[in-house]
């Protein structure tokens, strides 16, 4: 993967890095306590196989 020369600035109180399971849980709870959530993901998010008892926690 290359990487480009663009920059973002965002203000958050966590960044989580990964949208698998722990990444999407982990910023659910968060967001859920308050916290401003960035969530960055190299591919789609949820692109792996997730039942619906998970996706329906969102």
């Amino acid at each position: 993967m290359k990487l480009g020369s663009n920059k973002l600035s965002i203000a958050c109180d966590v960044l989580v890095c990964g949208g698998g399971c722990a990444g999407l849980d982990a910023a659910l709870a968060l967001a859920r306590n308050g916290a401003k959530i960035v969530l960055v993901e190299r591919a789609r998010i949820c692109r792996r196989n997730y039942d619906h008892r998970w996706a329906s926690r969102l």
